[in-house]
């Protein structure tokens, strides 16, 4: 009798410590959890990120980070149920399949264990938490290594006219690592400086210069920006060099790399 008793106590024991049965993951009975489905796989990967506990908006919108909230790559998704009341949600996530932006610089696509976490956005659109509540990880496996963002290797284009027009509208187009943003990448900043900067692919902070904001440029997962802008009339005379500027990380930095040198054409005259 005493042998059927524990036999019987052992799932409410399992239940109890969080543990796995026969592949099954089963949540700790408090504190913030989160699992992911499949916990391995190559980029592109599309996973389930399910957890509960974790704050979640009214309106069901969800940070989920790749790699650290402080640091690595943000993207606000829509969970499936969820809520103020803190109820349990499931979210989708894409694994990246290029190089991402962190706030230490570009990070190539390449094998290793990754954190996923879970942080939150309040009813206001604001969250004051920089580290998630929960996380799991997710084991990324590279059968060709990509040399993107690695040492020697470029890390972002961008193709803009070498004489643009004051005034007039241009396509500008290229490739540059993931940046965080809402329902997907949020793209860059495109701006310009007086004077010709070495394009030598380094990341750094904001140049000790004046900038002429030129636009904003869009970005899908596969790391291309793209975005249609206006040379601004102010800036004709001389070498301009082109900037584009990541969205700002945790605690307001932001990252700038030098893409292009122009020389716009003189502004005709009256």
């Amino acid at each position: 009798m005493a042998r059927l008793a524990r036999i019987a106590l052992l799932p409410l024991l399992l239940a109890l410590a969080g543990c796995s049965v026969y592949g099954v993951s089963i949540p700790p009975t408090s504190g913030p959890w989160l699992a992911i489905n499949p916990g391995t796989g190559l980029p592109g990967t599309q996973i389930t990120v399910s957890g509960g506990q974790v704050k979640v908006a009214s309106d069901h919108r969800l940070v989920l980070c790749w790699n650290g909230c402080s640091r690595g790559l943000r993207i606000v998704t829509s969970a499936r149920a969820g809520g103020p009341n803190q109820a349990a949600f499931s979210a989708p996530f894409a694994v990246p399949t290029v190089p991402w932006l962190e706030a230490s610089g570009p990070h190539p696509v390449s094998s290793g264990a990754y954190a996923v976490s879970a942080t939150c956005l309040g009813a206001g659109g604001g969250c004051s938490e920089a580290h998630g509540y929960a996380r799991a990880v997710f084991n990324l496996l590279i059968k060709v290594s990509n040399p993107s963002c690695t040492k020697g290797h470029a890390c972002a284009s961008l193709s803009v006219p070498a004489d643009p027009a004051p005034g007039a509208t241009m396509a500008v187009h290229g490739v540059a690592p993931l940046t965080s943003g809402a329902f997907g990448p949020g793209g860059y900043q495109m701006v310009a400086t007086a004077g010709a900067q070495a394009l030598d692919g380094r990341w750094t902070s904001a140049p000790n210069q004046t900038a002429t904001a030129l636009g904003h440029l869009t970005q899908n997962w596969q790391g291309q920006i793209s975005g249609a802008l206006t040379w601004p009339q102010a800036a004709s005379h001389g070498a301009f060099t082109v900037w584009l500027v990541s969205p700002p990380f945790p605690g307001a930095k932001t990252l700038w790399v030098a893409v292009a040198v122009v020389r716009p054409r003189a502004a005709p005259g009256p």
